[in-house]
């Protein structure tokens, strides 16, 4: 009876010690408060609000804020702040701003709760709102506070495509004024057919030890436009959320040239102008700094704004220079660093034993002094590149469209490239071309049918990259002239907006080609096609392979006769702008409907993953000129 009884014991011992203990996995703070016993000055016991991972303690007046003693009750193995175990009752800390506490429960796993104690009242007056402060930026304002204590303050504008929609500025700067700016508004009367109260906008002022107080402003802006297009976007949102700026040109309506800002919804959120309709802004480029460039032609002045549309800096195009046209390059690294490329025209220059007297344009880079504005270098492209290179037929287009002017080479993009101190130039007739700062061509990236001599007396043929196929065996001669095109290779026809970048000793060269003239057809805007391309050139075999490219197989749709741009923003990801289909200017050639623009992301190199569409309401001569993604400043 006893050998029984032993046994059971000893089954029961064993079974209890191979039983493992229960890990304690709660990890909350239940109560926090703080406690006149353990904290001298305090006249009562305060207790603390929690919600979620937030412990608010409101405590008007009290002053001994850097070593309070909290008494708390929490579910998890240890509390600590920092690497300080916390001690309920015990533990002084420094509560003059919020505090982070970890809970650790029994399996290791952790929660923070952030206490913040509110020892001061703050009183606040919002002074004015100020829209479009600066009469360049209609869709943005400034907000002016005045407070009894030194705060920081945040707004957000509250966007009609929920959260992510909404736009968002803080200053985390102490200051008892603010002046605040606020971007992406919308255009007052644009949605509130559909209801719409109008813009909204939260203001959060927060000073040292006091709570957030938050106000919610209505902010009324301009109309907009009648003339503007209306936009429509399908597939998923934008890769990364940013917003895109794209110029956009309305002749018609005051030959106006201005800037308009969409989300990633198809909604205006921003819109630059010049007031005087005879002046425009052209090419508007956001800049390294967060900044804008952007030129009055009519002035002859280039200026850098704020997005406010503050002005920031001012830059004198020199006399002899007409007022820039299609590209400010500023120079992001090298030793150039911060200066711009710009490209003009030169003042009052004639085409020598011309029957009518007409003056060269658009045929000048410049180079300006970041710093000084002084004029540094010239480029004139008559001298490295051929005048008379008259077989693309827009060539002929564009010198006889206008009797007074000699548009032989309408420069229309500019590239650095740091690792040799050369410029890319995009040249509507004659393709890309790498020049150095002495003005000696590098290169020519263009079909190899009607090439000469240059302004110098070179002949150009030793110029001209060869374009090779994959495995680097050269085209055939009909390929490299011009004259018939391939599946594997295509010469830029009209091309513009290059970029450049250098990948395993090759030069990378992207852009947007139009395809208007291909393979030097006398009717050139009866063409099918336009789309975003990548060249890789090998510049010491000076040899040209085609690499990445986009929209040759969507057709007339997207047929960009002009204007466009095609941007590499990461590894397989690319923004391209079909700019200008439809126009006008095809006149009544054209049978492809509406006049719009198209701008559309791909990914993995050519999987469409979102596009607006610009509708043109009426008929007129416009198009989207360049597309930047960009996102607001946040503070």
């Amino acid at each position: 009876m006893k050998l029984k009884y032993y046994l059971f014991i000893i089954t029961i011992l064993f079974i209890t010690s191979c039983r493992k203990e229960a890990v304690n996995d709660k990890m909350e703070i239940l109560t926090f408060k703080f406690l006149a016993a353990y904290n001298k000055g305090l006249s009562g016991d305060i207790t603390g609000i929690i919600t979620g991972n937030e412990i608010q303690v409101t405590a008007i007046g009290l002053t001994n804020v850097n070593s309070l003693v909290a008494s708390f009750i929490s579910s998890g193995k240890s509390v600590k702040v920092g690497a300080t175990e916390q001690i309920s009752g015990v533990t002084p800390n420094d509560f003059s701003k919020p505090l982070v506490y970890t809970v650790i429960a029994g399996d290791g796993s952790q929660q923070e709760y952030t206490v913040s104690i509110f020892s001061k009242t703050l009183s606040y007056t919002i002074e004015n709102v100020v829209v479009n402060p600066y009469s360049r930026s209609a869709l943005t304002a400034v907000i002016s506070v005045s407070a009894d204590l030194p705060f920081s303050i945040q707004t957000k504008v509250l966007g009609l495509d929920g959260p992510n929609s909404d736009i968002s500025f803080r200053n985390d700067t102490l200051k008892s004024r603010q002046q605040v700016p606020v971007y992406g508004l919308y255009f007052s009367t644009d949605y509130k057919n559909a209801g719409w109260p109008g813009n909204k906008v939260v203001v959060i002022i927060k000073g040292e030890n006091t709570k957030a107080y938050v106000d919610t402003i209505t902010v009324e802006t301009m109309a907009k436009p009648e003339w503007f297009p209306k936009l429509v976007t399908a597939g998923s949102a934008m890769n990364d959320g940013a917003l895109f700026a794209f110029l956009y040109n309305k002749w018609g309506h005051g030959n106006t040239i201005s800037t308009m800002i969409s989300d990633r919804y198809g909604k205006i959120r921003g819109f630059w102008y010049i007031e005087n309709e005879e002046e425009n802004m052209f090419p508007l480029t956001f800049i390294k700094n967060g900044n804008l460039v952007y030129s009055v032609p009519q002035r002859n002045i280039i200026y850098e704004t704020d997005f406010l549309g503050k002005i920031i800096n001012t830059w004198k195009i020199p006399a002899e220079f007409q007022g820039s046209h299609h590209d400010i390059c500023e120079i992001t690294s090298g030793p150039k660093e911060g200066n711009f490329l710009v490209t003009v025209s030169q003042t009052d220059a004639k085409v020598p034993y011309d029957a009518q007297n007409r003056l060269f344009i658009e045929d000048h880079v410049i180079e300006l002094d970041r710093k000084t504005g002084a004029l540094l270098t010239t480029w004139n492209l008559r001298d490295c590149l051929q005048v008379d290179r008259s077989i693309m037929p827009t060539y002929i287009r564009n010198i006889s469209i206008n009797p007074l002017e000699f548009d032989w080479c309408h420069n229309n993009g500019l590239a650095y490239d740091p690792t040799d101190n050369t410029i890319i130039i995009s040249t509507f007739h004659h393709g890309f071309a790498k020049v150095d700062w002495s003005n000696n061509l590098k290169w020519i990236l263009a079909p190899h049918g009607g090439w000469g001599v240059n302004g110098r007396g070179e002949s150009l043929d030793k110029y001209l990259l060869k374009a090779i196929d994959q495995k680097g065996i050269q085209y055939s001669d009909s390929v490299q002239l011009g004259y018939k095109s391939i599946i594997g290779f295509e010469w830029p026809w009209v091309n513009h907006s290059p970029s450049v970048r250098n990948e395993q000793g090759n030069l990378v060269l992207t852009c947007m080609i139009n395809g208007a003239s291909k393979n030097f057809k006398t009717m050139p805007f009866f063409e099918i096609s336009s789309w975003g391309a990548e060249y890789v050139i090998n510049e010491k075999d000076m040899t040209v392979k085609q690499g990445w490219t986009y929209g040759r197989e969507k057709g007339m749709p997207f047929f960009s006769v002009t204007a466009g741009q095609a941007t590499r923003i990461k590894e397989g990801n690319y923004l391209l702008t079909f700019g200008s289909i439809g126009s006008a200017f095809l006149g009544s050639f054209f049978t492809g409907g509406d006049e719009r623009g198209i701008i559309a992301e791909v990914e993995n190199g050519n999987q469409l993953i979102w596009q607006m569409t610009a509708l043109e309401p009426e008929r007129a001569d416009w198009r989207i000129y360049r597309t930047q993604k960009f996102t607001f400043p946040n503070q």
